[in-house]
C-alpha cells in the first residue's frame, strides 16, 4: 500500500463540493430565466393605458412617488400604463390589501420596497386606481 499525501488547498475552493463560482453562475442563470419568464408573461400586454384625464391631488402625488421615490416605472413602463418587465398596472385585478402587501414585501420578481411610507403607498394606490378607471374609459 502506498501512502497518499493530500495537498493543502490554499485557495479555499471546495474539492468535492460545489465551487462558489459555479454556485454564483447557477444563481445568475436562475435570475436570467426569471426575467425572461416575466417578459414572456407581459409580452401580450404591451398596450398602453391612456393617461388619466384628471387626477385628484392624492393620485397626482402618487404618480410623482411612482416614478421618483418608488422607482416603480423601472419595471412598469409609461408610468404603469404599459407592461414592461412588470405587468401593466391598469389590468391587475388585485385587492387593496394584496397590492399594499406586494409593494411592501415584494413578490416573485418584484423586490420589496422598504423606502415608501404607508401614506406613500396609499397615494400610489390612488394613482393605480386612476389608471384602472382610465383603462375602463370612465
Amino acid at each position: 500500500m502506498s501512502n497518499e499525501v493530500k495537498e493543502n488547498n490554499p485557495s479555499g475552493d471546495a474539492q468535492n463540493g460545489v465551487s462558489p463560482v459555479f454556485f454564483g453562475l447557477v444563481l445568475f442563470g436562475i435570475l436570467l430565466i426569471a426575467v425572461f419568464v416575466m417578459l414572456l408573461l407581459t409580452l401580450n400586454d404591451t398596450k398602453e393605458t391612456p393617461a388619466p384625464a384628471n387626477l385628484d391631488p392624492i393620485a397626482l402625488q402618487g404618480k410623482a412617488l411612482f416614478s421618483q421615490q418608488g422607482k416603480c416605472d423601472v419595471c412598469h413602463s409609461a408610468e404603469g400604463r404599459k407592461a414592461g418587465i412588470g405587468p401593466r398596472l391598469s389590468t391587475l385585478n388585485l385587492g387593496d390589501a394584496t397590492i399594499r402587501n406586494i409593494i411592501r414585501n415584494g413578490r416573485e420578481a418584484m423586490p420589496a420596497n422598504t423606502v415608501l411610507s404607508e401614506d406613500d403607498i396609499t397615494k400610489i394606490m390612488a394613482y393605480m386606481k386612476a389608471l384602472k378607471l382610465a383603462a375602463a374609459g370612465t
